[in-house]
């Protein structure tokens, strides 16, 4: 929920590269002249790194929750107020009393915004006068409400909190700014670097889904300086994309370290791949002019777009993917067949991973009742039988 707040600040350039520091290079940096602000919690083993408690002269705290016997002993300021919606809210409180008209980066009130929304499950808990001051003066910090409360509410909150949701919330984010604005979010228009070529800095035109989608038949996939795609630059990535989907090679590597620690299914990502195989050489087979995509191949199928990218970091996602082994198997097909149905055969969209994800979204508690229900049914007839 937080990446793409934290991306959002990482690529700004109002801030320093390093923003954002490990325990680690913390502990490097520390003197005494430093400071640490501990939020959320006054319990030291809670801490990002409790070793940076020791070693601070000045520590201040403030948190929402009541304090317990563990507590950090050696704050110079120890602000805890139990009767507060959120750490937040209490941010956003005392920041109003340290300058007259503050205005904090907008990003930064986001952040603060959101987590009140969270804390209070969208003002409906816990809240009182000074939760609305502070909201308001976030709103006018320019805190983007409609951002922040859709992907909060409708993706998240609304369907009982974090861990309940049952859609995958920067997919509902990402599907809600592409429909609410088309024409930023189409593809067509994508800014890529020339490299060393000394005539432009850069260039914009359509991503190789876009061209095949406006192209009248069978059609060469062009890079950016013209020439036709080969399938190493599709696999590489040498071609106009969103940042983070077009190098098929990088995500192969995400995808080792994601099954390495056990956090993505394989069953997921490899029913995934044959849906979208088998529904690549259906497609191929009988490939026709009215629906250009059709020409690619399998292999290029799985290169080209946001499929690779969606089929390993979007689908896998634990919350809202199926929890049933043989569900898990179901689910990653259909994911596969659909995304590759809804590129070939709808020229007005050429990319059908977001949507293929979010619809088997909706329908992954169904398989998973399902399967569940058979196997119960199986085992009846097993102790009927025996009996």
């Amino acid at each position: 929920s937080i990446r793409p707040l934290y991306d959002e600040i990482l690529d700004s350039s109002a801030y320093e590269s390093d923003i954002f520091l490990t325990p680690d290079r913390a502990l490097d940096r520390i003197n005494e002249n430093s400071m640490v602000v501990v939020v959320d919690t006054n319990k030291p083993p809670m801490t990002e790194c409790p070793e940076l408690l020791k070693r601070s002269k000045t520590i201040a705290v403030l948190d929402h929750h009541r304090q317990g016997s563990m507590v950090i002993e050696n704050a110079v300021l120890s602000y805890v107020e139990p009767y507060s919606s959120s750490t937040c809210e209490m941010v956003a409180e005392v920041l109003q009393y340290i300058v007259d008209d503050l205005r904090i980066p907008s990003v930064e009130a986001d952040c603060l915004y959101a987590g009140i929304m969270i804390d209070t499950r969208n003002f409906m808990n816990r809240t009182g006068v000074r939760t609305f001051e502070a909201a308001a003066f976030l709103r006018r910090c320019g805190a983007d409400i409609t951002r922040v409360a859709f992907a909060v509410i409708f993706a998240k909150e609304v369907f009982g909190g974090t861990g309940y949701n049952f859609l995958n919330v920067a997919l509902v984010t990402r599907a809600f700014l592409f429909f609410a604005y088309p024409s930023q979010m189409s593809g067509d228009h994508v800014f890529v670097s020339l490299g060393e070529s000394a005539a432009v800095d850069g260039f914009s035109g359509a991503t190789p889904l876009g061209q095949l989608a406006s192209s009248a038949g069978q059609a060469e996939v062009l890079g950016v300086t013209g020439s036709p795609l080969s399938l190493a630059d599709m696999f590489l990535g040498l071609y106009p994309g969103s940042w983070g989907e077009t190098s098929t090679l990088c995500i192969l590597i995400g995808l080792a370290i994601l099954l390495a620690t056990g956090i993505a299914s394989w069953r997921i990502i490899v029913s995934g791949v044959v849906g979208a195989l088998l529904m690549s050489v259906l497609a191929n087979n009988f490939a026709t002019p009215l629906y250009p995509v059709t020409y690619l191949s399998p292999v290029e199928q799985l290169c080209l777009g946001g499929f690779a990218f969606a089929i390993v970091f979007m689908a896998t996602d634990p919350v809202t993917a199926c929890r049933t082994n043989i569900g898990k198997y179901i689910y990653g097909f259909l994911i596969g067949a659909i995304a590759i149905i809804i590129r070939c055969y709808n020229t007005g969209y050429p990319e059908g991973a977001m949507l293929a994800v979010l619809l088997m979204n909706c329908f992954a508690p169904l398989i998973d009742y399902c399967v569940v229900n058979a196997n119960i049914n199986r085992r009846l007839k097993r102790t009927i039988v025996k009996n």
